[in-house]
């Protein structure tokens, strides 16, 4: 069995529970969040009001037989864990395509949410738009804003599970990448452990596309079997770029230069598929060049058996001392505060 809670601070936390063998359900989801308890079958539907809720008087748990809703995913879960050429896959080359997960109806469900929160959200610390043009380019933490979002967690976190051979799993965050015809900026060569700073390095990302996407608006591209290096020291390309939080990590956005792009494999796209990479994967991401839209999700799926690496973290206390300093003159009101807030950086 299952629980899935999203915590005060707005992670999504996974842990599982042995079922007894005269149980008569399968799965139990249970949603916390503000205080409201929301009940979620295992594939992502809401439940009806004919199941059975229990109360332990910690969390509220459903009992019910696990069925699988052709509007949101085209796949069956079990048949898809069961896969072996997605392990195989994942495991020689640190990333894997699936085609199709999410059936059109769904897609079509949540490009509908992300255009009204295009007309209702500013930007903010977890919103942000292209360069002040009030274009947003990033929605972060989107299981707060929609039940949708939060069927798409469930409906991966099955993958998520099997890719990492691990049950107990967290959600980092999930956000929208949406790079706007002619404005947008490519996304340069990087792991995202570099943010994630964890060990072991088992950690990934579910990148899940919302629109035809190419190399002309904006492919996703791999370095094949990267991800059995370690996590390299990145910089940061940009010393203008804002100081930001990603996933709840502070600074600057970070690269690998020296990274030969040329050996990349590009990931072309339809509404629906989702690729999946290890966190030390090498990957990048193209402007749009087109007229045509570039939306995307990004899904973190992060092992509860990880830790903080401490290698890393040193490597990103560096670059956060560096980035603050930055703002000295760039922003002064800005530099006070994070001065304040990171104080044990300058100590």
């Amino acid at each position: 069995m299952t629980d899935l809670i999203i915590n005060a601070d707005g992670s999504v936390t996974f842990k599982s529970y042995e079922i007894n063998a005269n149980d008569t359900f399968k799965n139990k989801v249970a949603i916390l969040h503000d205080n409201n308890i929301e009940v979620l079958k295992n594939n992502g539907g809401i439940l009806s009001s004919s199941n059975t809720v229990q109360n332990d008087g910690e969390k509220l748990y459903v009992q019910h037989n696990m069925t699988i809703d052709k509007t949101i995913t085209s796949l069956d879960i079990n048949d898809l864990n069961k896969d072996r050429y997605m392990y195989t896959d994942y495991e020689r080359d640190g990333y894997v395509k699936l085609e199709s997960l999410f059936s059109k109806e769904m897609i079509d469900k949540v490009n509908n949410v992300i255009d009204r929160l295009h007309r209702t959200l500013q930007p903010c610390d977890t919103v942000f738009d292209e360069d002040g043009t009030g274009k947003l380019k990033q929605i972060q933490y989107l299981y707060r804003y929609d039940p949708i979002f939060k069927d798409m967690i469930v409906t991966l976190s099955h993958v998520a599970k099997t890719l990492t051979g691990y049950d107990d799993i967290k959600v980092l965050n999930m956000q929208l990448f949406e790079k706007h015809p002619s404005i947008s900026k490519p996304t340069r060569s990087h792991q995202d452990n570099a943010y994630f700073k964890v060990t072991p390095a088992v950690a990934l990302t579910c990148w899940i596309s919302l629109d035809d996407i190419d190399e002309g608006n904006g492919a996703l591209f791999y370095a094949k079997g990267t991800h059995h290096l370690p996590t390299r020291k990145h910089v940061r390309y940009n010393k203008s770029t804002t100081f930001r939080m990603r996933s709840g990590v502070p600074g600057l956005s970070l690269c690998l230069k020296e990274h030969p792009e040329e050996l990349d494999t590009m990931m072309i796209t339809r509404p629906g598929d989702v690729c999946i990479h290890n966190c030390n994967t090498i990957h990048r991401a193209g402007n749009n060049t087109t007229n045509k839209r570039r939306r995307a999700i990004g899904l973190v799926f992060i092992p509860t058996v990880c830790v903080n690496d401490e290698r890393l973290t040193k490597y990103h206390n560096d670059n956060l001392r560096d980035d603050i300093e930055l703002q000295k003159y760039k922003n002064p009101s800005r530099y006070r505060m994070l001065k304040e807030q990171f104080k044990y950086l300058f100590e």
